[in-house]
């Protein structure tokens, strides 16, 4: 668990594929709310990247569209998962705290 007011994490980037039959979850404690831009995003169409804001699922991620930036209000979890096939470039995503306006 990453507990933290400004990051980022990858799989992949920058400079080679990610790895076959992966499965992981990582967690970052957000202290407050945050944005989530994804920087680089691409995978093969079977590999996942799932995001979840607490017990609620923000999405699904896959293929090579990187996802629109999104505000997450708890922890947050991510799981991630390839198969045994082909891969692609990965994804990188940066988060930093929500500012908000008094």
């Amino acid at each position: 668990t990453q507990s933290t007011w400004e990051g980022s994490m990858d799989e992949g980037f920058p400079g080679h594929n990610y790895i076959n039959k992966m499965s992981c979850r990582r967690a970052v404690d957000g202290r407050g709310p945050l944005r989530w831009t994804f920087l680089e995003f691409c995978t093969e169409p079977n590999d996942e990247l799932t995001i979840h804001d607490g017990d609620v699922i923000v999405g699904r991620y896959t293929g090579c569209q990187p996802p629109a930036p999104f505000t997450t209000q708890s922890t947050v979890q991510l799981e991630w998962s390839t198969d045994r096939r082909n891969t692609n470039d990965g994804w990188t995503l940066h988060w930093q705290p929500l500012e908000i306006e008094l």
